[in-house]
């Protein structure tokens, strides 16, 4: 469609964050109802919430996963409560049981970022959160990960020479250290809205409602 204003929104992340991706879903809510106005490139990149987890077999309980990500206050039910009937409202539905891994996602990040060179950049980081979060997969594991790659269409034997070779794991540690210092980023979701050709951006932090999005997306494209 013509005449639609182009946006380049970054998308400042993580695997294991589910408000990361109640964000995502709000933000789709945001595109979908500004459709005949704008339109958007999304670029995700790497935020590690927890770089020091150790690789783990054994998943810990769901309770206290979110507890370490979230912080254990007297409000921490309700708040978890929320969240996960919020991301029901949006279609996404966590993992069932009382078990998760909570392992780093450092490789996983390195995923999205291969995947930017395929353009399946976005898919990827959506399969990621599907597997992580919906189906309370490892995504630690080189198995699981080339997992995702295929069902996003990528070529598993290039994916697997990739994630480990040395470019990629200095390139999105340098992309996450850069965000973080640029930014001064402590916490995502977080985003960078600005439109094409044009040095004003927005940032947006939180998985905020659609409406915020909607008034960044005017804000930048005045």
């Amino acid at each position: 469609m013509s005449g639609r204003k182009k946006l380049s929104i970054r998308i400042y992340s993580d695997v294991m964050c589910p408000w990361c991706i109640v964000g995502r879903k709000r933000l789709e809510v945001a595109l979908e109802q500004s459709k005949d106005e704008y339109e958007a490139e999304i670029k995700w990149e790497p935020f590690y919430l927890r770089p020091d987890l150790e690789l783990r077999d054994q998943p810990i309980s769901k309770a206290e996963a979110l507890k370490q990500l979230y912080g254990d206050s007297p409000e921490f039910q309700q708040r978890i409560a929320h969240l996960m009937e919020t991301a029901k409202e949006l279609g996404f539905v966590m993992a069932p049981g009382e078990k998760v891994p909570y392992v780093p996602t450092q490789k996983a990040h390195r995923l999205i970022n291969i995947a930017a060179q395929y353009n399946k950049q976005d898919e990827t980081s959506i399969e990621l959160f599907n597997a992580y979060l919906a189906r309370g997969e490892n995504v630690a594991k080189d198995e699981v990960l080339l997992n995702v790659a295929e069902k996003v269409g990528l070529d598993k034997d290039k994916i697997q020479s990739a994630l480990n070779s040395t470019e990629i794991i200095e390139a999105t540690d340098q992309a996450e250290k850069k965000g973080r210092r640029q930014y001064r980023i402590t916490g995502v979701p977080f985003y960078v809205i600005k439109e094409e050709g044009s040095n004003k951006e927005v940032a947006v932090s939180g998985a905020q409602e659609p409406k915020q999005f909607l008034k960044a997306f005017q804000a930048v494209t005045k």
